[in-house]
C-alpha cells in the first residue's frame, strides 16, 4: 500500500477574514500594491510566473478564493452579491500596513 505525500505548505499566510481563512501570498516592497485575482476555479498559483516579475517593480499579492487552494471554504454560499468578498477580505491593506493604494488585476 502506498502512502500519499503530505500536501505542501501554503505559499503565503492564512489570514482570517471573518470566520474562515484565505491564503494570501505577497512579494516585493513599496507601492502601489498589485493584487492579482485568478480566474474562476483557479488558485493564486496561476500567477506564479507573473508575480515575481511584477514584484520587482511593486508589491505583488495573490490569493486563493474561498474553498480553493489553501483557503478554507466560506461558511456562506457563493452568490453574485458576494462575488467580491474575497477581494475585500484579501485586500493587502488589512494585512500589510502601508500597502495602499492598490491595483486589482484579474484574469478571465
Amino acid at each position: 500500500m502506498s502512502s500519499r505525500p503530505a500536501a505542501p505548505p501554503p505559499s503565503g499566510q492564512l489570514v482570517d477574514v471573518g470566520g474562515y481563512r484565505l491564503q494570501l501570498a505577497c512579494l516585493g516592497d513599496g507601492g502601489p500594491t498589485v493584487v492579482m485575482e485568478a480566474a474562476i476555479g483557479e488558485t493564486g498559483l496561476l500567477w506564479s510566473l507573473v508575480q515575481p516579475a511584477v514584484a520587482q517593480l511593486a508589491p505583488a499579492c495573490v490569493y486563493d478564493r474561498a474553498g480553493l487552494g489553501w483557503s478554507d471554504p466560506s461558511p456562506e454560499p457563493r452568490t453574485a452579491d458576494r462575488g467580491s468578498d474575497g477581494r475585500r477580505a484579501a485586500h493587502p491593506a488589512q494585512h500589510r500596513p502601508g500597502s495602499e493604494p492598490y491595483v486589482l488585476v484579474g484574469l478571465c
